[in-house]
């Protein structure tokens, strides 16, 4: 079935499907209803794009009830309670490439759903959260948002194991990214700056993972209170008020395995942390490593860098993050820079060394994270 190009307003609910499947649901404006402005539940394998859902729904968009596999894309979801609502609705849910600002409460909201993935949306302005998953909401993939001037940017409430990469989260969050009884995420590439603290764990949040994040003009950097055994390293914390502030916190503060890096020309093997604009220290041996520990009340990064993580190249062929390690997340960065869906320059994705970084390059390194055995990469491989 086809729902296009209606306009309905100021109904209970503007475009309502339950227990249905398959349907297409496009260029329909859903605006000023007492209910939700597009609501599913139990229905799976829809389409819902360009949509314009905005203004005094009590959600512009919600799923509901195992509603899954379905693709919600390109539509504007603003001014509303919340903009996009999942409750109990997981398994490959694709929220992308779509507006929702300046809702009452939470931009993107995930309640209790796992296994969906958020891309390249804009939730800015809204009054609580740009994006918040919410009670046990997990395996979620949240990737490449603009969450700015909301309440809180990126928030997660006890929820886990959900991936949080390269989201820019800027410009007066109360928050940039914030976890409360949260653990075994993976948070890295992100930018934080300019908020009240850049990324923040609390309420036991803990076996965490932080790396290759920018936060920077914060007032704090971050912020860890009663949050341990977290795995912190490659960040830059630069120019907050405090670049740290941890209370009954006790972190891993650099990588937990030896990483190869080339710095100003040479080839070392050590245990990396992170860069600290106020750090002090001296690097007598000029590898890169501060000669001191940075102190963080009570706690200590042993390895601290004195430049930007960024000067510090990864030298394992394949290694394309500079974390240490070879896996699905050099693929992934590999093929966004081949379909130029990334600006960031790139070094090493000559995997197959034939001259150029082509999608040639892209099918090897994929075979080598699945088989390395079988399929060698790099050009002294």
């Amino acid at each position: 079935m086809r729902i296009e190009n209606l306009n309905i307003s100021n109904t209970a609910v503007g475009v309502q499907l339950g227990f249905s499947s398959h349907n297409i649901i496009k260029n329909n404006t859903a605006n000023s209803n007492n209910g939700d402005g597009i609501e599913l539940g139990y229905s799976s394998n829809n389409k819902i794009y360009n949509n314009t859902a905005n203004s005094n729904n009590h959600n512009g968009i919600c799923l509901w009830d195992s509603s899954d596999n379905n693709t919600i894309y390109n539509n504007n979801a603003s001014n509303n309670g919340c903009g996009i609502r999942l409750g109990y609705s997981s398994n490959n849910n694709i929220i992308a490439n779509n507006i929702v600002s300046s809702n009452n409460w939470n931009g993107i909201y995930l309640y209790s759903s796992s296994n969906n993935t958020l891309i390249n949306n804009t939730a800015n302005s809204n009054n609580h959260n740009g994006i918040c998953l919410w009670d046990s909401s997990s395996n979620n993939t949240i990737y490449n948002n603009n969450a700015s001037n909301n309440g809180d940017g990126i928030e997660l409430w006890y929820s886990s194991s959900n991936k949080i990469y390269n989201n820019t989260a800027n410009s007066n969050n109360g928050w940039g990214i914030k976890l409360k009884g949260s653990s075994n995420n993976t948070i890295y590439n992100n930018n934080v700056s300019n908020n009240g603290d850049g990324i923040e764990l609390w309420y036991s949040s803990s076996n965490n993972t932080i790396y290759n994040n920018n936060a920077s003009n914060n007032d704090d950097g971050i912020y860890l209170e009663y949050s341990s055994n977290n795995n912190i390293y490659l960040n830059n914390f630069i120019n907050n008020t405090d670049n740290v502030y941890s209370l009954s916190s006790t972190n891993i503060w650099n990588s937990t395995e030896k990483i190869t890096y080339t710095y100003n020309g040479d080839t070392y093997t050590n245990y990396l942390g992170n860069y600290w604009s106020d750090y002090k220290g001296s690097d007598a041996d000029g590898d890169g490593i501060g000669d001191t520990a940075y102190s963080i009340d009570g706690d200590k990064d042993y390895y601290p860098l004195v430049e930007r993580f960024e000067s510090y190249i990864g030298s394992e062929d394949g290694d394309l993050d500079g974390d240490g390690t070879v896996d699905i997340d050099d693929v992934i960065l590999l093929l966004e820079y081949v379909g130029d869906l990334s600006d960031e320059p790139l070094d090493g994705g000559d995997v197959n060394c034939d001259g150029s970084v082509d999608m040639g390059d892209v099918i090897l390194l994929l075979n080598h994270v699945n088989n390395p055995a079988t399929y060698e990469i790099g050009c002294c491989g």
